[in-house]
């Protein structure tokens, strides 16, 4: 007996077969969606971030969103809506906010208006170490607001090379932070023998001067006497 293959056909509504066609335009769209932070998407936490988008329709209106997670698992999140120019581009730092957290032109304001899920709650960071991740994305605005294009952004509490020394002595207990190389601000020996100078020439004697060769770090407490601010 032969095997007998028999097409089978199915029918689609309208509304089914349009919904499937959606999704392909905007799974389509998606892979054609670029969401950029620059200079780079790794920067100190009081650096400046660009946000731009390139990859949407003329004139196209989408959502942009951030979100981050503390310590404590609360999640905060901000959210803005923009419209596209010609070229389908949204540049953070030109085009205003038409609706959301905030509403102008407000470069970093998807950082700064970002807001706790739940009531009376605020950011927790306290390992230094760790960065300060925040998730940025660009949604559809209409439909079921899919996703176009994911960024994540790392801002670190401290640079690159820079040691963390916990310090308990007595009463004190405190971190020392240390950079991996000269501060390049002054020259520590240079600038010390003037104060022991200055300090003589004033008829003062109770001090002591300590030298570290090549610690490269001139350390004073604010209104210190060699501080700028005395002259």
């Amino acid at each position: 007996m032969r095997n007998v293959i028999m097409p089978i056909f199915c029918r689609i509504s309208h509304r089914a077969k349009a919904k499937l066609i959606g999704s392909l335009v905007s799974e389509e769209m998606a892979c054609q969606v670029r969401l950029r932070l620059l200079p780079s998407a790794r920067c100190l936490f009081d650096e400046h971030v660009q946000v731009k988008v390139a990859g949407l329709r003329s004139r196209q209106v989408v959502t942009m969103k951030a979100r981050s997670t503390d310590e404590k698992g609360v999640e905060f999140s901000s959210s803005a809506t923009y419209r596209a120019d010609g070229s389908g581009e949204v540049d953070l730092e030109r085009d205003p906010s038409l609706s959301g957290s905030y509403v102008g032109v407000e470069p970093m304001g998807l950082l700064w208006s970002m807001r706790a899920d739940t009531l009376h709650k605020r950011f927790q960071k306290n390992r230094s170490l760790n960065p300060h991740v925040v998730k940025f994305s660009v949604h559809e605005v209409e439909g079921e607001g899919s996703v176009l294009a994911e960024a994540t952004n790392e801002r670190l509490l401290i640079g690159d090379g820079v040691t963390r020394l916990p310090i308990k002595e007595g009463n004190i207990c405190g971190v020392l932070f240390t950079p991996p190389e000269d501060d390049l601000n002054w020259d520590s020996k240079a600038y010390m023998d003037q104060m022991v100078e200055r300090l003589k020439r004033h008829g003062k004697e109770n001090f002591e001067s300590v030298c570290y060769p090549g610690a490269g770090h001139y350390l004073e407490p604010p209104y210190g006497p060699y501080c700028q601010v005395q002259f």
